[in-house]
């Protein structure tokens, strides 16, 4: 055992990062969980999570994580937490501390509050895009050496779970008791108010279910996968997708008249008035297993199929662009056209292969396919913050000026709507330091002179102007560039120290040591 655990520690340094969240995953590494990962006894720790977070469905990825934990020694779920939210992709890990701390309290919890309780060192009391001006209040940290130390940071609510955990848990009454005192007295001291009475709505509050034993079970089960009776098995939500999934894997040679079935079913839901019942029965990893396992039948059902009509035809069409000859990708962009769902198949596109859906987007006369393509490079379907990471990265290092002058000789005289603010809503909460530096590059090119002069930026940046919450590329810039000069002053220092405008070097060196703000302008005059 002492033996297991040190190799579980090795991995867990070699793997850990010091600040950065940005992970090296491709699409092509998402899979869709076909069986129970923890059975297979050769799987270390690191092993079995890292099968679970690329789980593209998040709906399943939460539960059989949930399963997971409550299989482990209770002695590894600090390293458990360490290494999720490395896994899970976001420096603002939300979602995972609040389903943490339940799941964790379940089986200890003191070792729960302990943990509820360091991470309250590591809170903080502006969320990241409250920071487009210098008055909106002054921000406090929690614990400002914890705060610059971590990997992540979190706000205090964000710790909530903890009180509705430990008052579901097995301990006594006084031991409850003791442990809610501890912990309310702890929250006003970092916070200077009460912990909320009820979790949170959203991604941080109850809705991720710590249920997975259905999954468990579909995924365990051998079943007898016969069409015949299949429609009267498929169960609904997360076990519905798990259970096509599974079928899929066990009997690939019934892939299309899986999907005919599975089709039929929701089209007749729709019509009973269930919303999305096509989208939340044949999920984008299902058709890229299925791509996986069999692409011509794939393929030969895609061209049958219209994607005009069928959202789950143009995902088909839009996983497959990259496999197919020149000529079918020809002929299906060109009916996208004539139908009006070009932007969309770009959309599908871009889930699966970002970069080469860039460059095609880009040289449409419509910005729309680009405008999709960017949309679904940062945010693919799920919602999950670490399959952003390689479309991200994708836009980080595509210039569109330099791509449409080779290719058709005129330079890019605007970007589509929403580029430099809708990708940095989501990169601030995976990577700050690196969106920052991006949107810098992004509201300084040569393209934005006009509408972001030099001048204006170093006012703002410098505190001498409170025109930044513009709710456009300048808001978000400036709310990363202060963000990341509170949490990692030196980082943001050393980037700084290698620009060349000397004017703009003073004005982010006066950020990086003024980044609080203030309660009020009256305020700020007095300092």
């Amino acid at each position: 055992m002492k033996a297991r655990l040190l190799m579980i520690m090795i991995s867990l340094m070699a793997i850990l990062p010091a600040s950065a969240q940005r992970l090296d995953w491709k699409p092509s590494d998402f899979a869709p969980l076909t069986r129970v990962p923890w059975d297979d006894e050769r799987l270390s720790m690191p092993d079995v999570l890292k099968v679970l977070f690329q789980e593209p469905d998040v709906t399943v990825r939460y539960p059989m994580l949930a399963e997971y934990l409550r299989e482990i020694p209770v002695a590894n779920l600090e390293s458990a937490f360490r290494l999720s939210v490395v896994y899970e992709g976001t420096q603002h890990p939300r979602a995972l501390t609040s389903f943490f701390l339940r799941v964790w309290a379940e089986r200890d919890p003191e070792g729960a509050w302990r943990k509820a309780r360091e991470l309250l060192d590591v809170t903080i009391s502006h969320n990241l895009l409250d920071l487009a001006r210098w008055d909106w209040g002054k921000v406090t940290a929690a614990n400002p050496a914890a705060f610059q130390k971590s990997s992540f940071w979190i706000m205090p609510e964000d710790v909530a779970a903890i009180g509705p955990a430990i008052e579901a848990s097995e301990l006594r009454k006084d031991e409850k008791i003791r442990i809610l005192k501890e912990y309310a007295a702890a929250y006003v001291d970092r916070t200077g108010s009460l912990p909320p009475s009820r979790l949170p709505d959203g991604p941080s509050g109850d809705d991720v279910s710590i249920d997975g034993s259905g999954l468990v079970k579909i995924l365990r089960s051998s079943g007898d996968w016969n069409l015949n009776h299949f429609a009267s098995l498929l169960p609904e939500g997360p076990e519905r997708r798990v259970s096509m999934v599974r079928c899929l894997s066990v009997k690939p040679e019934f892939a299309s008249k899986l999907v005919d079935l599975a089709l039929d079913m929701a089209r007749k839901e729709e019509n009973g008035g269930t919303v999305d019942a096509e989208q939340q029965t044949i999920t984008l990893s299902f058709l890229s297993l299925w791509a996986q396992l069999d692409r011509a039948s794939m393929e030969a059902w895609a061209k049958r199929e219209n994607p005009k009509f069928s959202e789950t035809g143009m995902a088909a069409r839009g996983i497959l662009l990259e496999h197919v000859t020149g000529e079918s990708r020809k002929a299906w962009l060109a009916e996208a056209d004539r139908g009006g769902y070009l932007p969309a198949l770009y959309g599908c596109w871009a889930e699966v292969s970002p970069v080469e859906a860039l460059k095609a987007g880009a040289m449409q006369a419509s910005p729309d396919p680009l405008s999709e393509v960017l949309w679904h490079a940062a945010y693919p379907t799920g919602g999950a913050f670490n399959r952003s990471h390689w479309g991200l990265g994708a836009l980080r290092d595509f210039d569109i000026g330099k791509w449409q002058t080779a290719h058709s000789g005129q330079g890019l005289v605007h970007f589509p709507d929403g580029w430099g603010i809708l990708e940095m809503e989501r990169w601030l909460q995976i990577d700050v330091g690196e969106a920052a530096r991006y949107a810098y590059s992004f509201i300084t090119s040569p393209a934005l002179m006009e509408q972001y002069p030099r001048s204006m930026l170093i006012k703002v940046f410098s505190g001498k102007s409170f025109d930044s919450d513009d709710d456009g590329a300048l808001d978000r810039t400036f709310c990363g560039m202060r963000f990341w000069a509170m949490w990692k002053p030196d980082e943001m220092r050393k980037w700084i120290s290698g620009l060349e405008d000397p004017e703009m070097r003073q004005a982010l060196t006066w950020m990086v040591e003024n980044p609080w703000g203030w309660d009020s302008l009256e305020d700020k005059a007095k300092k």
